[in-house]
């Protein structure tokens, strides 16, 4: 017998994407819920609090091992000098822990860089799976 039915949340867990220009959007765990945050400009948000089903934190942490995301680095820098968009994320869930960030730079399958400021595949599936989780709010 499990002591516990519920499927494992992260102890951590915290997301960011956002434009140069154009609004950015945030996510971030705060007990079992998640904060969803989406900053039009500086001065102007808003803010809603999300609360995901076992099913679908199951399927985000299916998505994460299928994905790859343990295996990226911790950064992406810069290809060149471009305002483009910088990610930013931290997750630790069941003792493995993955801290990343990106600036116009995106992971590849096997967590390399992709050098391109462009999404990469992998990036797109990362983004899907977080918005599949927070039931199809905009993340991008």
């Amino acid at each position: 017998m499990s002591m516990s039915s519920q499927t494992s949340i992260p102890e951590r867990f915290k997301v960011k994407i956002g434009g140069f220009l154009g609004p950015s959007y945030s996510i971030r765990i705060k007990e079992n819920e998640l904060i969803y945050r989406v900053n039009e400009n500086e001065d102007d948000y808003k803010e809603l609090v999300v609360t995901p089903s076992e099913e679908r934190w199951q399927n985000f942490k299916q998505a994460l091992d299928d994905i790859g995301v343990w295996q990226w680095n911790e950064e992406y820098p810069n290809p060149g000098d471009t305002d483009g968009t910088q990610w930013f994320l931290e997750i630790e869930w069941d003792g493995r822990t993955i801290k990343s960030y990106g600036d116009d730079n995106y992971p590849t399958t096997d967590g390399t860089p992709e050098n391109n400021p462009e999404l990469s595949p992998t990036f797109e599936n990362f983004l899907e799976a977080v918005r599949k989780l927070i039931g199809g709010l905009k993340f991008r």
